[in-house]
């Protein structure tokens, strides 16, 4: 308690002044992680702040890493072992490149930790620590059909038929799809089983940012365009699908699908019978309207198309308004899975013996 000599008091209790050390940092973020292909190079920014109270310079180093990096200024231009000199509260950005291994396997992980360093007191330091994951496989499989069914084994089967390599990603188990694993492929194939409604509306950006980066996408599914779901810009603009959310293309039954002969990417398909019940769905396909320069892929038994490929811009699709699940038999499905890889220019095993024969010949067959 205080008391003036006219007689006032006051009580409180003392209120704490933290001053800033003459000499201290922070990098931020402290961790990052994404992935990226093996034999490329993934950069990632850091910000270096001044937290004393005097001008001060800080070394940068790494360590802990198994791949080769390197640190640079913020333009990626120049690179460096130290900031500038600093003002106390400056912030200034520099770049970290991490190298990914050709010979990296899929799935392997290098960790590197950045280290910054006061010049002024070299006690004064702080990291953080970088992941990158390698990726190898050119075809990502996105389970997104909510395990009701399961139906991820049947295109496994179709893509372990023609010897494509790929990984996995369940979003039951993880919903959080980063937008780097997915655009580390060259290939998507997606697939919504009974998903609906809407079962790609949280990851349409992702989608579109996949494709802008010249992607491949096959998605199928058993109510994709359900509702208002087949209105959106994605459907539009990138699945080139004109849709108008009313029961006329919604939910039509389908007994078989025949493909297109005009279509190239069909050539050698035929017609197909479709058996939802054989894989726990109901015949819940779709008929759409392909928007140019989409074309029709397949025709339902009504000659109306629910199936179309694109190729606009530098990425290309082919969308299946039925499930894929429930089409013909295990070779029919793998022969359907194989053009539209070969439209992406993704090689599988039918590829392997190319290099004999070119030996042989003097050509490529």
């Amino acid at each position: 308690m205080t008391t003036s000599t006219e007689g006032q008091n006051a009580t409180g209790s003392p209120y704490p002044v933290v001053l800033a050390p003459p000499y201290d940092l922070s990098i931020n973020p402290t961790s990052q992680k994404l992935s990226a292909r093996a034999g490329s190079v993934i950069s990632y920014t850091e910000t270096v702040q001044n937290l004393g109270y005097n001008d001060d310079t800080f070394t940068l180093a790494t360590s802990g890493n198994q791949w080769p990096t390197t640190l640079w200024d913020s333009s990626f231009t120049t690179q460096i072992t130290e900031t500038g000199s600093m003002a106390p509260g400056d912030m200034t950005n520099f770049g970290v490149e991490v190298s990914v291994p050709i010979t990296a396997t899929s799935g392997s992980t290098d960790t590197v930790s950045v280290k910054g360093t006061s010049i002024g007191d070299p006690a004064r330091t702080a990291s953080a620590s970088i992941q990158t994951n390698a990726v190898t496989n050119p075809v990502l499989l996105v389970d997104n059909d909510g395990n009701s069914p399961d139906v991820q084994s049947y295109y496994r089967a179709a893509l372990d038929a023609n010897g494509y390599q790929y990984d996995v990603w369940d979003l039951a188990a993880d919903p959080n799809l980063p937008p780097d694993y997915l655009n580390a492929h060259d290939a998507v194939v997606w697939f919504t089983g009974a998903s609906w409604p809407g079962p790609i509306l949280p990851y349409e950006t992702e989608l579109a940012s996949f494709l802008d980066h010249g992607g491949k996408l096959f998605m199928s599914g058993m109510d994709i365009l359900d509702q208002s779901a087949g209105t959106t810009a994605f459907v539009k603009n990138y699945l080139h699908i004109d849709w108008d959310g009313t029961d006329a293309q919604n939910d039509i039954g389908t007994a078989s699908v025949t493909a297109v002969v005009t279509n190239t990417v069909m050539t050698g398909l035929g017609t197909y019978t479709m058996d939802y019940a054989s894989v726990g769905l109901n015949d819940y396909s779709d008929e759409i309207t392909p928007i140019s320069p989409a074309i029709p892929a397949f025709m339902d038994d009504s000659n109306m198309p629910d199936a179309l490929t694109v190729s606009a811009g530098n990425y290309k699709v082919m969308f299946l308004a039925f499930p894929f699940e429930a089409m013909g038999t295990a070779q029919n499905r793998a022969d359907v899975l194989m053009n539209a890889m070969d439209y992406f220019g993704i090689r599988g095993r039918k590829y392997d013996y190319l290099p004999l024969i070119a030996n042989n010949s003097g050509s490529m067959p």
